[in-house]
């Protein structure tokens, strides 16, 4: 199984998102400064039997088999990308020590988004109001703990991954 690092959750509106971030339902771009690294599996296109795409717009992970094509910050539905996704598949790989598997992550109904409903609200939705995570399964995401943020001369930050405590 391959998998992809580069994978932020965002404060503002709950979504796993992919570096670097885009537009944000919650305002502006996405804000990842305080998330962990987190890994998704993946297929190439052709040989996925899967629907999870990361949108190249708001760069979301999406469920692409819904039917709805879901609902970008762009106003439009998502424009999906070439790798199939399978957060599913983290249930079987086998992690490296230091990973650290957070649950609470569902699908939203309304913006096809893969969303964290672990916090005390739902993130900001595209699609209006906030996530609707009723009709979801719950998956769990792999992810390393950040730590020594430093800001570089791009603004952009750069981390030092240590084992989770």
């Amino acid at each position: 199984m391959n998998v992809e690092m580069g994978w932020s959750s965002c404060t503002k509106c709950s979504s796993l998102v992919l570096d670097p971030v885009g537009r944000c339902p919650g305002g502006g771009l996405h804000e990842t400064t305080d998330s962990g690294d987190y890994v998704v599996p993946y297929e190439n296109r052709a040989n996925s039997q899967t629907t999870w795409r990361h949108c190249e717009s708001c760069r979301a992970l999406v469920f692409a088999g819904s039917g709805s094509g879901g609902r970008c910050i762009s106003g439009l539905a998502h424009t999906l990308g070439d790798k199939g996704y399978r957060p599913e598949g983290l249930r079987t790989f086998n992690a490296a020590p230091e990973a650290v598997r957070q649950s609470d992550w569902r699908w939203c109904g309304k913006c096809d988004c893969m969303t964290h409903c672990g916090d005390d609200a739902p993130g900001d939705c595209a699609a209006g109001g906030v996530h609707d995570d009723t009709r979801s399964g719950v998956y769990s995401m792999l992810f390393f703990r950040r730590v020594a943020h430093a800001a570089t001369s791009t603004g952009r930050f750069v981390c030092e991954v240590r084992p989770a405590a």
